[in-house]
């Protein structure tokens, strides 16, 4: 048991690191930084951060369909709450995509060069 929930303690990091997992407009030069807060763990609750190199325009990333453990792309999207997406810390317009739940859209302003997104992974827990 001890470790099937060590397993599990692991969804939300690699949500975070996975969120950012299709990029349009990457810049290679700057690098994908990923944070995820613990400190509310024994209350099965996460705060990320995700800031995602990005060029000005379309822009487009998605939350992980298939997370470790889970054995098909039901990555556990419900549990993600609080979602703010922000370029250069100021809050911009995001959309989820109509006919993928996972995929989120938006737009890079033109002097930004980063997204950032920060998010809450909660009830992190085996079903």
């Amino acid at each position: 048991m001890k470790r099937r929930g060590a397993r599990f303690a692991l969804i939300p990091a690699a949500s975070a690191v996975a969120f950012a997992g299709c990029i349009a407009h990457a810049s290679a030069a700057t690098p994908m930084s990923v944070f995820v807060d613990a400190s509310h763990a024994p209350e099965r609750i996460y705060h990320c951060k995700v800031s995602m190199p990005a060029s000005p325009g379309a822009f487009t990333f998605v939350y992980p369909k298939w997370i470790p453990g889970f054995h098909g792309p039901v990555g556990p999207l419900p549990d993600v709450v609080n979602l703010h997406v922000l370029a250069q810390s100021n809050p911009i317009v995001w959309h989820r995509d109509p006919i993928d739940p996972y995929a989120i859209h938006t737009d890079v302003p033109a002097t930004a060069t980063n997204v950032e997104v920060d998010f809450d992974v909660v009830d992190a827990a085996p079903s």
